[in-house]
């Protein structure tokens, strides 16, 4: 699993939880509603139980009768990720965004419901849109960030995760955006620059060390280089940058078997890449001959 795709998993599982922290339902439905008392019932109970298809029907007519109370769209939106409806999750989002006083909550969930629903345009906007909730939140610019890259679209990726750290210079996330994209582009001792800060800040995330180690590898620094890659490996096993960074390092330094070893396994963590690394199989192999 990419660090991106772990930090949506994990975002998604704190969002889910959230729950405990919003207002109880009895301060928003009216006394003397007997069908809308019932409905809160179920929704809560099963909701709190995680059973969502039994929590699905009374939390609708919930938003339906009280179209205005967040904390329903909230719920009925978690209930749908929950479903796996992902394009049913994002709409609810949206209700939620329409009648919240803080419809930052909504992020970064609603973004990521519509790129699940496979629609990345809304996906893009939505982004957009949470980063302008909160103009002074790192969190809105480092996901807009994200969803550029996605895009292919590099330089405003580059550019928002700028605005994310100026905002948040302490952001690790976004120090390790930029730092990224600094890499790609070619800057990089302004990479490093950039991602130093952080390693002592965050020591337990693999990123961190593996763009240090990458920068240090491309300044010459090759012990430095070796030592920022071998904590990142200590952290995870199942990183493939991490093996394909040390073996090439390892390559380089002659060390064959051990490089060949590295890609070996690269390739059985990502078959998708193999023939990203058939050319260093192919070296090693005859490196080795």
């Amino acid at each position: 699993m990419s660090p991106l795709s772990r930090l949506m998993a994990a975002t998604a599982m704190l969002a889910m939880f959230s729950w405990a922290l919003l207002p109880a339902d009895g301060s928003t439905v009216p006394t003397g509603d007997p069908e809308a008392e019932g409905w809160m019932t179920e929704s809560r109970d099963a909701f709190a139980d995680a059973r969502w298809h039994d929590a699905l029907e009374p939390t609708r007519a919930l938003v339906e009768r009280f179209p205005t109370q967040q904390v329903y769209s909230d719920r009925l939106a978690r209930i749908y990720f929950g479903l796996g409806r992902a394009a049913d999750e994002a709409a609810a989002w949206e209700q939620f965004v329409k009648v919240s006083p803080t419809p930052e909550d909504a992020c970064p969930a609603m973004g990521h419901a519509y790129y699940r629903a496979g629609d990345r345009a809304r996906a893009l906007d939505a982004f957009r849109r949470c980063r302008d909730f909160d103009p002074m939140s790192a969190e809105g610019a480092y996901f807009l960030g994200r969803a550029y890259q996605r895009e292919g679209r590099h330089q405003e990726a580059l550019e928002t995760f700028r605005d994310a750290v100026r905002v948040d210079p302490v952001h690790s996330d976004s120090r390790i955006g930029l730092a990224g994209m600094l890499l790609r582009q070619g800057d990089t001792a302004e990479a490093l620059a950039i991602i130093e800060p952080t390693v002592s800040r965050v020591p337990g995330n693999p990123d961190v060390h593996l763009i240090q180690g990458l920068a240090l590898q491309r300044l010459g620094r090759r012990t430095a280089a070796r030592a920022a890659l071998e904590r990142a490996a200590a952290l995870t096993t199942t990183y493939v940058d991490v093996h394909v960074a040390l073996g090439i390092l390892d390559y380089s330094e002659g060390h064959i078997s051990s490089a060949r070893a590295r890609f070996e396994r690269a390739v059985s963590l990502d078959p998708g890449r193999q023939a990203e690394l058939q050319v260093w199989l192919e070296r090693t192999a005859e490196a080795g001959q």
